[in-house]
C-alpha cells in the first residue's frame, strides 16, 4: 500500500491547519499511534523516524481518526539475523528535529 492508496491527511497537515488539538484529538491520536507501535515492537520492528508527517490519519466508519504509521526506510528490527530492511544499525538515523537529544 501507498501513501497514495490511503484517504485522509497527515498529522503534520493536520497541525498546520488545526493547531492546536483538543485535548480529546490529541489522545485518540497519540492513544491509537502508541497501539501501533506496540504492534510494531512485539514484532521486533523499530520505526526509527516517527514524525507528524510520517503518520497518516485516515477516518474509521465511526467518523474517529485512524493513525497508520508510515515511512519504514529508517526501520530495523531487533533481531540482527533478520534482514527485512536494508539499515546500517550503527548509522544515527532519523530526522533531526523529531530525534532524542541523546541521538543527536
Amino acid at each position: 500500500m501507498h501513501r497514495s492508496d490511503l484517504r485522509g491527511e497527515t498529522l503534520s497537515d493536520l497541525l498546520c491547519r488545526s493547531r492546536p488539538l483538543s485535548l480529546d484529538k490529541a489522545y485518540e491520536i497519540a492513544a491509537a499511534t502508541a497501539a501501533g507501535l506496540q504492534i510494531l515492537h512485539s514484532r521486533g520492528i523499530v520505526h526509527r523516524d516517527l514524525k507528524p508527517s510520517n503518520i497518516m490519519l485516515t477516518a474509521r466508519k465511526d467518523g474517529t481518526a485512524r493513525p497508520v504509521v508510515m515511512d519504514f526506510g529508517l526501520a530495523k528490527t531487533r533481531d540482527l539475523d533478520r534482514n527485512l530492511f536494508d539499515t546500517r544499525l550503527a548509522v544515527q538515523a532519523g530526522s533531526p528535529y523529531f530525534m532524542s537529544p541523546e541521538l543527536l
